[in-house]
């Protein structure tokens, strides 16, 4: 119960939304830099086309900046960008998943250059991630609360 409570907090919130945020900017800034590089990080994991993995070298760094700058911003877009920010969470990880299934020796690609790396790299960002997206939940789930006691509040007034 104590846990629930933390996650829960308004600061908790806070603290959840900065860090995401800006692991997310952090994490975009090399790919934005060098997308050659990190459309090679892509081809790394053997799952993407290979005629994908350039759009994607040059859209996804984008994506991963504005929804961690949308998520630090706080006034709009929580909700959307906590979304955006879950789903690419989950590809990642499904990815590191598949790269460490199937013994590939590389780097996770997500906040510097990839090439060779070792396993203990993949788990650390695999670890890394899956908390990411349980602090992703926590305000995700903050943001239908919040709707509801507005609307809730709203109703109370009206009457």
């Amino acid at each position: 119960m104590q846990i629930r409570i933390l996650f829960e907090h308004p600061f908790s919130l806070l603290v959840f939304r900065w860090a995401v945020g800006l692991m997310f900017i952090y994490a975009s800034l090399y790919k934005v830099i060098d997308p050659g590089e990190f459309a090679r990080s892509i081809q790394n994991y053997k799952i993407a086309p290979y005629g994908l993995t350039n759009l994607m070298a040059l859209i996804l760094p984008w994506i991963e900046f504005l929804s961690g700058l949308f998520l630090i911003i706080g006034k709009c877009m929580i909700r959307g960008s906590t979304l955006v920010i879950s789903g690419l969470l989950i590809i990642f990880i499904v990815a590191m998943i598949s790269a460490i299934v199937r013994g590939l020796d590389i780097e996770c690609g997500c906040l510097s250059s990839g090439g060779e790396g070792s396993d203990y790299e993949l788990y650390f960002s695999l670890f890394r991630n899956v908390i990411f997206l349980a602090m992703c939940f926590s305000i995700f789930r903050s943001t239908l609360f919040q709707k509801h006691h507005k609307e809730a509040a709203q109703s109370l007034v009206k009457e």
